[in-house]
């Protein structure tokens, strides 16, 4: 089976290494050996790099610098498309992206953002549905699919807290139990979410 895209999220890049990291020599040159291993594959591939949000651990200063942007800038994957989460929004706004490190990426060309209510043709016959920070999921209706054809592939690209067991902090509320979304993931092939740090994979 060719592979369509790669899918990621909260891949939060910062300045200076955190704590269990502390150890690394060159935080710029570890943080890139990981988005380097990507990028050979997206253009090996020729497929897009898809983030379902927070490429950036905090949006401001002393955590997110115009050093920290303009390496990603030379980094990051030709076709990366990415949605916002709460960590690259100023206030966790959305309507503050522009604002942000984020929206440099978007200005810079770096990011093409994917947005709410604009389905993005991301690869042949793969189309993107953008439900970033503060925009619940919402279901494909039959017939709008419809309108993009037989073959086509639907991919809802999400900023919302998920879990499984084994994959969650202790007390996660069941609202956002993987089962629970179901139901607003009606018409789509495939999800991507970003938030929760503990990666898994859930079958139809």
């Amino acid at each position: 089976m060719k592979l369509r895209a790669v899918l990621g999220s909260d891949l939060h890049f910062s300045q200076n290494a955190p704590v269990s990291r502390a150890a690394e020599p060159d935080w710029f040159a570890a943080q890139k050996r990981y988005i380097d291993q990507v990028a050979a594959i997206v253009h090996s591939e020729d497929v897009p790099f898809i983030v379902a949000g927070d490429i950036f651990d905090k949006w401001y200063a002393p955590s997110a610098t115009p050093e920290l942007v303009n390496a990603l800038i030379d980094s990051l994957p030709k076709k990366t498309f990415a949605i916002p989460g709460q960590h690259d929004l100023p206030e966790h706004r959305y309507d503050a992206r522009h604002r942000s490190p984020f929206g440099t990426l978007v200005r810079a060309g770096a990011v093409r953002e994917l947005c709410p209510g604009e389905p993005a043709g991301v690869g042949p016959k793969l189309f993107a549905w953008a439900f970033p920070w503060g925009f619940p999921v919402k279901p494909l209706p039959p017939e709008i699919k419809a309108e993009y054809g037989s073959g086509a592939l639907h991919l809802a690209v999400v900023y919302e807290y998920i879990w499984v067991s084994g994959h969650s902090y202790p007390g996660a509320s069941l609202d956002q139990y993987a089962d629970r979304f179901r139901d607003k993931l009606a018409g789509y092939d495939a999800a991507v979410f970003g938030d929760n740090h503990k990666g898994f994979m859930v079958g139809s």
